[in-house]
């Protein structure tokens, strides 16, 4: 019997071609996976790459109006009219503002910072936890022991949703201030919506004198206009501002 050589013939024919195939699909299997490695690439590197400004508006929640491309949603309280006064105020009339419109004034050792949403999910508010170590002065509205713990909110502040960052500021305080843990701090506040809430910016305590964390702007009044006092001049002050007040407020009321 002769020996065939037609299917040798046709495996010597076939093995370049599948050699062949099997190159071009390797090939285009590269491709197509550094096409989808650079367009992920691009996509994460274009994703919440973008920093946009909304106004405040209290009847939809900050996630309601974020947008795919966000990065950085900055949430701005509109601007308001207030009335100017006919003459520069005073660093007396600033504080006696402050303390007729306070229900406590005073100095709080803070240890605790956090930010959480607020007005139904519509703005960010600072809160701070901390200890009361001297009350300067207190209304027949709150009571509580010296040393008790507080916790206050602080209008606007940064906190992160999902992978945007919002920055909620107003315009007396443009910027959201880092408040450094385990310092002393001067705060005017007042019983709002059932949260102790700061009237003005707290105010750092340091070798006697006080300083404001940010840059701080109010139609009515001079720009900072407290930085750099002393505290006992503020708390002299502030004491003298409204007599119907306890007049004992290194003892406040037991409950």
């Amino acid at each position: 019997m002769q020996p065939s050589y037609t299917r040798s013939a046709d495996v010597t024919l076939c093995r370049p071609l599948n050699d062949r195939w099997r190159s071009c699909a390797s090939t285009l299997l590269l491709v197509t996976i550094a096409i989808c490695v650079v367009a992920a690439f691009d996509a994460q590197e274009n994703a919440g790459t973008g920093s946009r400004t909304i106004e405040w508006r209290p009847d939809r929640t900050i996630e309601s109006q974020m947008l795919p491309n966000d990065g950085v949603l900055i949430v701005r309280a509109p601007a308001f009219d207030a009335i100017t006064p006919h003459r520069q105020l005073s660093v007396t009339d600033v504080v006696n503002d402050l303390a007729l419109r306070a229900e406590l004034v005073a100095l709080v050792d803070v240890n605790e910072s956090g930010a959480v949403l607020s007005h139904n999910d519509s703005w960010v508010d600072t809160r701070l936890s901390g200890s009361v170590t001297r009350v300067v002065r207190i209304s027949k509205a709150v009571r509580f022991r010296l040393h008790d713990r507080v916790e206050v909110r602080v209008s606007g502040g940064q906190i992160k949703l999902g992978s945007v960052v919002v920055n909620a500021i107003t315009q007396t305080m443009p910027v959201a201030p880092t408040i450094p843990l385990d310092r002393t701090y001067l705060m005017f506040l007042r019983n709002i919506d059932g949260n102790l809430t700061a009237l003005h910016p707290p105010l750092l305590v340091e070798k006697n004198k006080v300083a404001y964390l940010a840059p701080w702007k109010q139609p009515m009044y001079p720009d900072n206009p407290l930085q750099g006092l002393s505290v006992d001049r503020l708390v002299n002050t502030v004491r003298r501002a409204h007599t119907s007040w306890s007049q004992t407020p290194e003892h406040p009321r037991k409950r």
